[in-house]
């Protein structure tokens, strides 16, 4: 799935809550190269935090 167009959050305990919201989980090499890029993808958050991705009305 194309993710140009999609808020992109990492998440150690709500994904539960983000789930409700129309997010849904994905594998960090799907992500865009630009939120890797992130301080928070790259060093703050831990190796576990779930990425999650919903898709933005184009």
């Amino acid at each position: 799935m194309n993710l140009d167009l999609a808020a992109c959050l990492l998440t150690e305990t709500a994904a539960p809550f983000f789930a409700k919201l129309g997010f849904y989980p994905i594998a960090h090499d799907e992500a865009p190269v630009a939120i890797l890029a992130t301080r928070q993808a790259a060093s703050l958050c831990p190796a576990s935090a779930i990425l999650m991705a919903r898709r933005l009305p184009e």
